[in-house]
């Protein structure tokens, strides 16, 4: 009895390792269901030559790629309580002058838990683990005016951790065919970091019973203008943006979706400082039970 016990509760967890997982994890005030569990694959392209300075300043330089493999998963280990694996398992990313980094980007384990479920409030921790100390370079493809070959650190993971807490509210609407999401947050930076905030807001639409139409609008601030100018972008020292995605998550059957999203960053709410301003394409799959 006890080791179909352990059986019941580890397998759906392992599989949740073993899946390649991720689309863009969602903030909500929703829990899993005891025993439930969510995993996410997608693959995601960018790419841009328009970068702002950490003062919000526009350049045009050599083309920025980035590809990747994002996964991430949730396990309901109670009615109010539901662990998050999240873990770009795969970055590579190069200038147009460049070759190409490859590694891997942080982990994030976090824990959400339902304040009510009645109203589904949830609050949510969670930590960034650093997989490298932030340093992975690719060399130029040309030689500089002085016939070296410069290298250039485009690391896929920042070599620090991050602690992260937050809020979230969400209500269905229309018989559970309509939602809306309220949230906002911190990011707890090391290594001397800047810290951040960060709030949004998403909506929901369940089309045909099949086809989920979801539109997000996120910000991220931070709280002082003192920041590390020394460092790569990708970093993300003092970056700031506002950022707009559209979802879509098609029911193949009750277990199995497809999934498609586009983001692109706007100055709507909040400048974009210290990044590359471009869409990010992103396709998928994910298992619900």
């Amino acid at each position: 009895m006890l080791l179909a016990m352990i059986y019941r509760q580890l397998i759906p967890a392992l599989l949740l390792l073993l899946l390649i997982p991720a689309l863009t994890e969602g903030q909500s005030g929703w829990t899993r269901n005891k025993g439930g569990w969510y995993a996410q694959a997608e693959a995601m392209s960018f790419s841009s030559n328009n970068y702002y300075s950490t003062e919000g300043m526009r350049n045009e330089g050599n083309t920025f790629f980035s590809y990747g493999l994002k996964t991430y998963a949730e396990y309901g280990w109670s009615d109010r309580l539901t662990s998050i694996f999240n873990w770009p398992l795969l970055k590579m990313q190069h200038f147009s002058g460049t070759g190409t980094a490859v590694g891997l980007g942080d982990v994030q384990l976090g824990v959400k838990y339902a304040l009510s479920k009645k109203w589904p409030v949830a609050i949510g921790l969670a930590v960034d683990i650093p997989t490298d100390d932030g340093k992975l370079f690719a060399q130029a493809k040309e030689e500089n005016d002085l016939g070296i070959r410069e290298r250039v650190n485009l690391p896929t993971s920042d070599g620090e951790f991050n602690f992260r807490a937050n809020l979230a509210v969400s209500q269905s609407f229309n018989g559970g065919h309509s939602y809306a999401s309220l949230y906002g947050g911190v990011n707890l930076r090391t290594q001397g970091y800047s810290h951040q905030w960060q709030s949004g807001i998403e909506l929901g639409q369940l089309l045909f019973d099949r086809l989920w139409v979801i539109g997000k609008l996120n910000q991220q601030g931070r709280f002082s203008d003192e920041v590390n100018r020394s460092v790569s972008f990708l970093y993300g020292e003092g970056t700031t943006y506002s950022a707009y995605n559209v979802s879509l998550l098609y029911k193949v059957t009750d277990h199995f979706l497809i999934t498609a999203a586009y983001q692109d960053f706007t100055d709507f709410l909040i400048a974009k400082r210290n990044l590359y301003d471009g869409g990010t394409v992103s396709v998928g799959v994910a298992f619900e039970y």
